[in-house]
């Protein structure tokens, strides 16, 4: 239990919570020291090192989490620092610091389009405009909070509805027959969203677009279109996001470059994004973001690139929401040596991960390579029904747009097995599509 936490620690905060050890040399500080000397000690070694019995060790080791998140409390920042540190000087009686640092802030909130943000700042001006009945001062913050208001009013409404959209888009929730209709439904709100010009909104709605053209309508032509659209936002947008926002977004550009069959490299973002991450110990997003390159590196048989993938996402996948892919990775190796008797056992080990039945997307792809293991050994009669259940898997499991994509993988799986020629190549949208195809013609 303290493992995972102590593991999750950046060396600042590791640092922080030495100098609490040293403070005090209760039982529970001195759990935590011996887990941060080796997170693989035993509880049955603690007990016996401190002599104390198990219910001593349960109730110091609920007490050591509580010390460790206020370690990690202390370390978090909050958008509403900056104005929390308004309200102390104005309680200090500083306003001369503090009207300069609302003006500060104004300035940046305006220009990055913070309304919600601006609208405590000008909470906090009014406070101090107040305290010394400075009129003229609350007229004119009067003004610009109405102005404000509006803004982030319509801001909060827009932003509302695309979250509900996306959450809509990517539950697969459509109708086949309201396809058409809710498309113009997302185009209508991304035009109201660059109207407003805001770009988390224009962001939302073409994630939104996106979604639509890869999981309903098929038409992996736009959805290219709409990930050069968000790539544009992103990159001129850049200077009024923070970090964490720029990062999150520039994923929804990296991924299709890693998964489908696009003419981009994704390769020079992945310094950045794999050292942002994790220096700011987000490891499920850093994890997602290894998982992705690995699948790039496996369709293009790049052996060593993809055993980097795996050396650096063992770390960050020691939560159990996270070991999935870890194994899924461990079997893309497995299958790349040819060492199908482990490419069975990792197999095996990722369907053990209760979280494997949430990922469907490595799943999918498991049964694929399972497959052709199955051609290989001319399994043919298994490998016949391995395909028949793959099939109603994907029916059951995945948008319109992925099973039409996949029809003809299916009929090549079956073609391969009675002998029949391939014929031409078929370039899928998927990188994965190709890779098996390119394996079927070996």
């Amino acid at each position: 239990m303290l493992k995972e936490l102590i593991e999750s620690l950046s060396k600042e905060e590791k640092e922080k919570l030495e100098l609490v050890l040293i403070s005090s040399s209760t039982i529970t500080n001195k759990i935590i020291e011996l887990y941060l000397q080796n997170t693989e000690i035993e509880q049955l070694q603690i007990e016996k090192k401190l002599k104390i019995n198990s219910n001593s060790y349960f109730k110091n080791v609920t007490l050591a989490k509580d010390v460790l998140y206020e370690i990690i409390k202390k370390e978090n920042t909050t958008t509403y620092d900056d104005i929390f540190l308004v309200r102390t000087l104005i309680f200090r009686g500083l306003y001369v610091h503090a009207n300069k640092l609302i003006l500060k802030l104004e300035g940046q909130y305006l220009y990055e389009k913070w309304y919600g943000l601006l609208d405590v700042l000008y909470h906090e001006a009014f406070r101090m405009a107040y305290n010394s009945c400075d009129v003229k001062t609350l007229e004119k913050l009067n003004i610009k909070v109405k102005d404000n208001l509006e803004k982030y009013q319509q801001y909060t409404l827009l932003d509302k509805q695309l979250l509900l959209e996306m959450a809509r888009s990517e539950k697969h929730d459509i109708k086949l027959t309201e396809v058409n209709k809710y498309t113009s439904h997302i185009e209508d709100l991304y035009n109201k969203c660059f109207v407003f010009q805001h770009h988390v909104l224009e962001f939302n709605a073409l994630h939104c677009l996106y979604e639509m053209s890869v999981n309903y309508t098929n038409d992996f032509k736009k959805a290219f279109e709409v990930v050069e659209k968000i790539k544009t936002l992103v990159e001129t947008n850049k200077e009024r996001m923070n970090e964490r926002i720029y990062a999150n977004m520039l994923t929804h550009v990296v991924f299709p470059y890693c998964i489908y069959e696009i003419n981009k490299d994704p390769e020079s973002y992945f310094e950045y994004l794999v050292e942002y991450f994790k220096s700011i110990n987000h490891h499920f997003i850093l994890s997602e973001v290894l998982l992705n390159y690995s699948i790039y590196h496996f369709t293009k048989k790049e052996d060593a690139d993809l055993n980097k993938m795996y050396q650096l996402l063992m770390p960050c996948t020691l939560e159990k929401n996270d070991q999935y892919k870890e194994s899924f990775v461990a079997s893309l190796l497995a299958f790349q040596k040819a060492d199908f008797k482990l490419f069975h056992q990792h197999k095996t080990r990722f369907y053990n991960s209760e979280q494997s039945r949430d990922f469907l997307s490595c799943d999918l792809l498991l049964r694929y390579l399972d497959i052709l293991v199955l051609i290989k050994a001319n399994e043919t009669d298994i490998a016949f029904d391995k395909i028949d259940a793959t099939e109603k898997f994907m029916k059951r499991n995945f948008s319109i747009g992925r099973v039409e994509e996949d029809k003809s993988l299916f009929q090549l799986f079956r073609k391969k097995i009675k002998g029949k020629s391939l014929g031409t190549e078929k370039l899928f949208s998927h990188r994965f599509g190709n890779f098996i195809f390119n394996e079927l013609n070996r």
